[in-house]
C-alpha cells in the first residue's frame, strides 16, 4: 500500500504543470549557443494542430499506445481464410495423432515414433517353429529345473558369445532364446538356481548379448538390470548416462514386441511413476549448454499417457489376476486430466466402476488362497 501511494504521489507531481517539463522537437532552429532555440529540443508550443491534438510528450506516447492497441486488435481479428487455415492445420494434427497411435500393435514405446516396418525388424529372426516343438523343449528344461539342475545343464554354453547366438536352425535358435533368457533370471536373481549361483555380471552379460539378438527374454532381463542399475550390477548408472529413459524403455520396447508379456508391467509402472526411483525428479548439468535437464519426464506428452494405458492392458489380457495392473488400469480410467494440446483423456467412469469391482474381487480371491 505505501508503494501504490508512493506512485501515485510521484504520478501527481510529473503531471503537474509546474514539474512536468514537456519536450518537443525543433526543427527550425534559430539564434546560437545560449538562445533556447538554437537546441534540439525546446518546450512545446501550446498551439494545436488538426484534431485539436497538442505536440506535447503525453500526447505522442498516448498516441503511439492507441496506435499499438489498434494493429493488437486488428492482429487478433482473423479473416475467414485464417480461421480455416487453423482448423485445417489442428484436423491435421488430430489426424497425424490417431495414425501414430493407430500403430501401436504390442505396446512399446517406440511404436509411436516409428514405422511398422523399423518395428517388425525388431523381432527375434529366424526362430519361428511348431508349437509342438516348443513344449517339447521346455519339457526338457522344466526338468532341469525340477531337479535343481537348470545351471548344470545349460550353464556351460557361453550366451554371452556372439558366435553362440550365430546359428540359423529355427529350432536352436529358438531354444537359445528360451534358455539365455532363464539364465539371465537364474545368475541375475537366483530364482531357478540357488543363492549361491548368483552372478549378476554373468547374467546381465547374456542379457545384454541377447538383447542385441533380439531375444524378447533377455532384453526384459536386460532392463531389470538398468533399472536395478549399480546395485546390481557396477558400472550400470555409467552405461545408461544421461539417458536412462531411452535405454530402459528400449530393452522393454524389444520384450514387448517379442511378446514377453511381463515386460508390460514393467515398462507402464516406469512411465507412469517416472522412472526408477533413483532417477525421479532428478536432473544433470549439460556442461557444454550450462543447463539441467531431467533424467526422466513423467509422462512427457499424451502419446505417452496412451501407450502406457495400452501396456496395462496388455498386461491384464495376459495376467488376469495381476492386482498392479488391475489397480492401474482402475485408477487411469478415473483420472479426469485432458491433455492441453489435443484433449487425450482415458477417463471413463464406467470402467473405473467396473475396474474397482475387479480389484475389490481380485484382493478377496488373493487373501483366500493366502497371496
Amino acid at each position: 500500500m505505501k508503494r501504490l501511494a508512493r506512485l501515485s504521489s510521484l504520478a501527481l507531481v510529473l503531471l503537474s504543470s509546474q514539474a512536468f517539463a514537456e519536450s518537443c522537437l525543433n526543427d527550425n532552429k534559430q539564434g546560437g549557443a545560449g538562445d533556447a532555440r538554437h537546441y534540439d529540443y525546446v518546450a512545446c508550443k501550446p498551439s494545436g494542430v488538426a484534431g485539436g491534438q497538442s505536440y506535447n510528450s503525453v500526447g505522442i506516447i498516448g498516441g503511439q499506445m492507441a496506435d499499438i492497441m489498434s494493429r493488437r486488435t486488428q492482429d487478433s481479428s482473423y479473416s475467414d481464410e485464417e480461421r480455416a487455415a487453423n482448423r485445417r492445420a489442428l484436423q491435421a494434427f488430430s489426424a497425424d495423432q490417431a495414425k501414430r497411435r493407430g500403430n501401436v500393435r504390442y505396446g512399446a514405446l517406440v511404436e509411436i515414433t516409428s514405422d511398422a516396418a523399423f518395428v517388425d525388424g525388431l523381432r527375434y529372426p529366424g526362430a519361428t517353429i511348431p508349437a509342438e516343438q516348443q513344449r517339447a523343449i521346455r519339457q526338457q528344461i522344466s526338468a532341469a529345473i525340477a531337479a535343481g539342475r537348470l545351471l548344470e545343464t545349460y550353464g556351460d554354453r557361453d550366451y554371452a558369445d556372439a558366435a553362440t547366438w550365430n546359428v540359423t536352425d529355427p529350432v536352436e535358435r529358438w531354444k537359445n532364446c528360451e534358455v539365455a533368457t532363464l539364465l539371465s533370471q537364474a545368475y541375475l536373481t537366483g530364482e531357478l538356481a540357488t543363492p549361491a549361483q548368483i552372478d549378476r555380471e554373468k547374467g546381465a552379460a547374456i542379457a545384454d548379448a541377447g538383447t542385441v539378438q533380439k531375444c524378447g527374454g533377455t532384453a526384459y532381463w536386460m532392463g531389470r538390470v538398468y533399472e536395478e542399475g549399480d546395485a546390481w550390477v557396477k558400472g550400470t548408472d555409467k552405461k545408461l548416462g544421461t539417458s536412462p529413459k531411452s535405454n530402459i524403455t528400449w530393452a522393454y520396447d524389444v520384450a514387448m514386441i517379442n511378446g514377453y508379456s511381463p515386460a508390460y508391467q514393467r515398462s507402464a509402472e516406469l512411465l507412469r511413476l517416472g522412472g526408477p526411483e533413483r532417477y525421479r525428479g532428478k536432473k544433470y548439468l549439460e556442461v557444454m549448454e550450462m543447463s539441467r535437464y531431467y533424467y526422466w519426464l513423467k509422462r512427457s506428452g499424451s502419446d505417452e499417457r496412451y501407450v502406457t494405458f495400452f501396456q496395462y492392458k496388455k498386461c491384464i489380457e495376459a495376467e488376469p489376476a495381476n492386482l498392479v495392473c488391475a489397480k492401474a488400469l482402475r485408477d487411469i480410467y478415473a483420472e479426469q486430466k485432458t491433455d492441453i494440446l489435443d484433449g487425450y483423456s482415458s477417463y471413463n467412469p464406467d470402467l473405473a466402476a467396473y475396474y474397482d469391482g475387479y480389484v475389490k474381487e481380485l484382493e478377496k480371491l488373493l487373501a483366500q488362497a493366502g497371496r
